[in-house]
């Protein structure tokens, strides 16, 4: 392998660990919240589940939040981590 092609797949790499830890934070949150306060037996439920902006807290906690910040974590990563490489004509040896 070339060092091109080797930086380029280092460069692969560490986006693709990127994304998949941002996934898969996302994904424990989501579960713990929605496990651990969503699903609760008939006996345990209040008569009034407790609500932010109107939905219940769980929903807000469990859904949006996550969501808005894997909105704002995709902005970073498109910003600050992904690259673009150097094309393959430009860094190819000439002939």
């Amino acid at each position: 392998m070339s060092d091109v092609e080797s930086r380029h797949v280092r460069q692969c790499r560490r986006e693709a660990a990127v994304v998949v830890g941002l996934w898969s934070i996302s994904l424990v949150w989501t579960l713990i919240v929605m496990l651990g306060w969503g699903y609760l037996p008939v006996e345990e439920r209040p008569e009034r589940p407790e609500l932010v902006w109107g939905m219940p807290a769980w929903v807000v906690w469990g859904l949006f939040v996550p969501w808005l910040l894997q909105i704002a974590a995709a902005w970073w990563f498109a910003l600050f981590v992904l690259r673009d490489d150097d094309s393959d004509e430009a860094t190819a040896p000439s002939v």
